[in-house]
């Protein structure tokens, strides 16, 4: 049981987000019972409100209200303080080596893991719901010219998880929440990757995501995926 903080916290997310999939299932995961999520609507301009800015002036998710009225803005901030706070046990190990590891991880996502989301997702949403979608090329065309660069930090992926099993070592840890949200988009996004960035050019970073399907809460990240691939089809 996770009870060291008696007030609740508030974790503000929004669907579809990655980093906001990654803190849900590790707060799932853990069942971790002093945050509670508050999802809002971006579509509704809820990131935007006067209040909402007031809590973070850039109008981004994901985002953690402490008890004592103070803010977290970054997931990799977010789940390192969750997880120090709560006992996760070997999620975040006492070592200083293997902590810095798992911090090393966390570090990486935007320029290898988050790719995914960068050129392949976000891409489809603009031109979906940005009032100058319609004048953006086609979505095939703008794959087809991210395909060398998402290749390459899934390439990298794939050569680190050859050494390892998880992305900090041989232990599953908080890094794999936040990298395996990304990175368990690929089969979601099969239909549309450019050959370059196909899951079967990847052997390890499709064993990753077959190993990691057995932690609590990773199907549900999967099935909002899912859904939100259908929105921007």
């Amino acid at each position: 049981p996770h009870h060291l903080i008696a007030m609740a916290m508030k974790l503000y997310v929004i669907v579809g987000s990655q980093p906001c999939k990654g803190l849900k299932w590790f707060i799932a995961n853990q069942d971790i019972k002093n945050v509670e999520i508050v999802t809002l609507n971006p579509m509704a301009g809820e990131l935007s409100t006067p209040e909402y800015l007031a809590k973070n002036a850039m109008g981004q998710v994901p985002l953690l209200e402490l008890e004592d009225g103070t803010f977290l803005t970054e997931s990799a901030a977010i789940i390192q303080y969750l997880a120090s706070i709560n006992d996760v046990g070997t999620e975040y190990p006492e070592s200083a080596l293997e902590r810095a590891r798992v911090h090393e991880a966390l570090h990486q996502v935007d320029s290898l893991a988050r790719k995914v989301s960068f050129l392949i997702l976000r891409p489809m949403i603009g031109k979906k719901f940005s009032p100058a979608g319609a004048e953006m090329p086609p979505i095939a065309d703008i794959h087809a010219a991210n395909a060398e660069e998402l290749s390459w930090a899934l390439g990298v992926l794939d050569a680190q998880l050859g050494k390892q099993k998880y992305a900090a070592g041989d232990q599953f840890t908080i890094a794999d929440y936040q990298i395996g949200s990304e990175l368990n988009q690929l089969p979601v996004f099969a239909p549309v990757l450019p050959d370059a960035a196909k899951l079967e050019k990847f052997a390890n970073i499709a064993r990753y995501l077959e190993d990691i399907k057995v932690v609590k809460g990773h199907d549900a990240t999967y099935q909002e995926t899912a859904m939100v691939f259908g929105m921007v089809q």
